[in-house]
């Protein structure tokens, strides 16, 4: 059963790719075709440079998301948390547009990459050095959620002040886009993303340990402050780094792993590969409601994620507060 859904999520992705890949203004003929360089120029270019760096972008940036949330819920056994609670997103959105404003550094690039994923690190490190001493989960959350306050307010005061060339269309950005993915950006991210997932692959199983409590987990022989660490280390590298080109895209990180947990496992090595199959599949469904909803304009994929993970949100703090009633 396990195996039938990974095949359908797989199957589901690759239709959703195909069908994104041929959804667009200009119909493109023969679409595999044109990705490997055969047909007209014109139509070689925009399944090239265009539609085949966003598609591949969505499946990176949703699969990013998918495991950072259900490796941030493992590690601090809190089923509210994920990267925008945590404060990572925000803060490598905030440390980009210092790099933008400060050293005139292009969104997408190398140092703003660099920047993003600093910024990702402190934040979510500070949010857990405040938050270490609460007496239950429910206080950590809602101090994360002030810390996220706090930097999303620094970050619109940025973005407001940002005036240079490359920074045309920031305010779009800070909302989540996929829409200014090119190639050589995906290129760059992929291998730092599959370092990245595949540490979460290793460290996922220590994740069920700490599941049991720390005082057991040592007992079984696993250091958590160590497994934590390493966690929040994964998570602001590759959360860092997208949210530096994409911008912040919401509550996809809390929602994937709870619809994952119901419908196959909880258990963590499963959770990850399966929370990264669901999140880029609906983070490539996402981006087809964001480019067609409103055609020829554009929606931020960031306020549709909201729309679809905040209900999950709600109804995960329902249960949790019915659980410990």
């Amino acid at each position: 059963m396990k195996r039938g859904y990974l095949f359908a999520g797989l199957t589901l992705l690759l239709a959703t790719s195909w069908i994104s890949l041929n959804t667009g203004i200009i119909k493109l003929n023969n679409v595999l075709g044109l990705l490997f360089g055969n047909g007209a120029v014109d139509q070689v270019s925009i399944a090239q440079e265009i539609r085949g760096p966003r598609v591949l972008a969505a499946i990176l940036v949703g699969a990013t998301l998918g495991i950072a949330g259900a490796l941030s819920q493992g590690a601090l056994k809190n089923p509210l948390s994920e990267p925008l609670l945590l404060g990572t997103t925000g803060g490598a959105a905030l440390f980009t547009l210092l790099g933008i404003i400060f050293f005139n550094s292009e969104i997408g690039s190398p140092l703003t990459i660099s920047l993003g994923i600093l910024g990702a690190l402190s934040a979510t490190l500070l949010t857990f050095q405040i938050g270490k001493d609460g007496r239950d989960g429910l206080s950590f959350v809602i101090i994360g959620v002030a810390v996220s306050a706090i930097l999303t307010s620094l970050v619109g005061l940025a973005a407001l002040i940002v005036n240079s060339p490359e920074a045309r269309g920031v305010t779009f950005w800070t909302l989540g886009t996929l829409s200014m993915a090119t190639k050589p950006q995906v290129l760059l991210l992929l291998p730092l993303l599959a370092i990245a997932w595949m540490a979460a692959y290793l460290i996922a199983p220590k994740l069920d340990y700490l599941a049991l409590g720390d005082i057991r987990a040592k007992h079984l022989g696993v250091n958590s402050k160590k497994v934590r660490f390493k966690v929040f280390l994964i998570i602001a590298i590759s959360v860092g780094a997208i949210t530096s080109i994409f911008g912040q895209i919401s509550f996809l990180a809390l929602a994937i792993p709870h619809i994952v947990r119901g419908l196959i496992s909880p258990r963590h090595k499963t959770l990850v590969v399966s929370s990264g199959i669901l999140g880029a599949l609906i983070l490539l469904l996402a981006d087809l409601v964001a480019r067609t909803l409103v055609s020829p304009n554009e929606l931020p994929i960031g306020l549709v994620t909201a729309l679809f993970g905040s209900p999950v949100l709600i109804i995960s703090v329902k249960r949790w507060a019915n659980r410990n009633a």
